[in-house]
């Protein structure tokens, strides 16, 4: 694709100084827009060609212009979108990373809760085994106790010999 830039280049055809030019795609020559007419560079659709190629494409000078248009205000709004985003960027990235630290703490709290409840479960299933022992123990003693009290009046005597006819209750 040809393009017209504004700086000063020298034109193959006058070899003068100028400003603004065209330049072929396919070997990179300059020419002076005057000179264009002069050197024959430019073709029946008046699109500027210097290097003749089967595939080459060529532009005209209004096109060229609005792809030089086009590129410039692409700078102009990379440049306006740096100079205001970048700013909103910044403060948004410090928020990000405040976030970031938040969820991390809730996420640690989280972790020494979630530890402290796992703990107190493991303690409470200890417990409820150490509670049913201890029940089985007291049913357990409860009977005996009761065994004792059922039998507190009971008196055997052994070794004295038995007489027919006795009265126990004398």
């Amino acid at each position: 694709m040809a393009s017209v830039v504004e700086n000063k280049k020298i034109c193959k055809h006058c070899k003068k100084k100028v400003v603004l030019w065209l330049d072929c795609v396919n070997c990179g020559t300059s020419f002076y827009r005057s000179c264009e007419i002069q050197a024959k560079v430019t073709d029946k659709t008046e699109k500027v060609i210097c290097c003749k190629q089967e595939k080459s494409e060529v532009i005209t000078e209004k096109e060229a212009t609005m792809e030089l248009d086009e590129k410039r205000l692409k700078m102009i709004l990379e440049s306006h979108l740096n100079k205001y985003f970048t700013p909103i960027k910044k403060s948004i990235d410090t928020e990000i990373m405040e976030f970031k630290k938040s969820v991390q703490y809730i996420s640690d709290a989280f972790e020494e809760q979630k530890a402290a409840t796992e703990e107190a479960i493991d303690e409470i299933k200890r417990l409820n085994e150490e509670n049913v022992l201890l029940k089985s123990k007291i049913n357990v003693l409860e009977v005996s106790t009761q065994e004792q009290k059922e039998k507190q009046n009971n008196l055997i005597v052994a070794g004295i010999p038995k007489q027919k006819e006795e009265n126990t209750t004398k």
